[in-house]
């Protein structure tokens, strides 16, 4: 599941699609000034999968989907630990997967609503 995630998520939203949006251009310019090898984050990975060139039109779903991003994020480490014989809970694991379903859901949810329009 983490692994489709972040193949949706790298297919998707691929940073050379999200360095060309309008919407970046000024934060692309400023974070290479201070560092050229910069690249787009997860938060606007995640903008550019909701809302793709456009405005965004729902700030708090993109706060609550960037969030369970980087939350997603930490816990990914984690379930590579357990993947390699680390010891873990069920639950542990089981709060992971319906959060990495969760937020796929909401994307693809995003991106339909998306593309009616």
């Amino acid at each position: 599941m983490r692994n489709l995630l972040e193949l949706i998520v790298s297919q998707w939203a691929p940073n050379e699609l999200v360095e060309r949006a309008p919407w970046i251009q000024e934060m692309l310019s400023e974070e290479r000034a201070k560092n050229p090898e910069w690249k787009p984050k997860g938060r606007e990975r995640i903008r550019f999968l909701l809302f793709g060139d456009g405005d965004i039109t729902n700030p708090d779903l993109l706060n609550q989907l960037s969030a369970s991003w980087e939350s997603l994020h930490m816990k990914f480490e984690r379930l590579k630990e357990i993947s390699h014989g680390s010891g873990a809970s069920a639950p542990e694991v089981e709060s992971c997967m319906t959060a990495t379903e969760e937020l796929m859901l909401a994307i693809f949810n995003a991106r339909k609503l998306r593309n009616k329009n």
